[in-house]
């Protein structure tokens, strides 16, 4: 969760950094410094978020996995099923073809040129 969600504040210290001389429409004062901090905050923020929505019993008792046991199951499907529909998107199936349709192909591109 934290690996999709919390990407966008530490892509602007990584952008930062990476590729410094592009034009960006606006730059936070404050220096490379005041960008890593303002990165951080809430990605450390999210990250807890998660963490205790996964165990929220963390400040009293010891886990319990009959909550948290479903819940990463879930998560963890939802991060494969979503893995694979962005594969299958930067990989499209070639159209299948029949041999039937193949055939029919060579049969009318033969007869169209006699």
């Amino acid at each position: 969760m934290v690996a999709l969600g919390g990407n966008a504040y530490p892509a602007v210290a990584i952008l930062r950094y990476k590729d410094p001389d592009r034009p960006r429409p606006f730059k936070i004062p404050g220096g490379d410094r005041l960008v890593v901090a303002l990165a951080a905050i809430p990605s450390v923020i999210i990250l807890g978020g998660v963490v205790l929505f996964l165990w929220p019993e963390i400040p009293n008792a010891p886990r319990e996995w009959s909550y948290t046991g479903p819940l990463l199951g879930i998560v963890g499907l939802t991060l494969v099923a979503g893995e694979v529909m962005l594969w299958r998107m930067s990989h499209p199936r070639q159209p299948r073809t029949s041999p039937v349709a193949i055939q029919k192909a060579t049969q009318q591109s033969a007869g169209g040129q006699l």
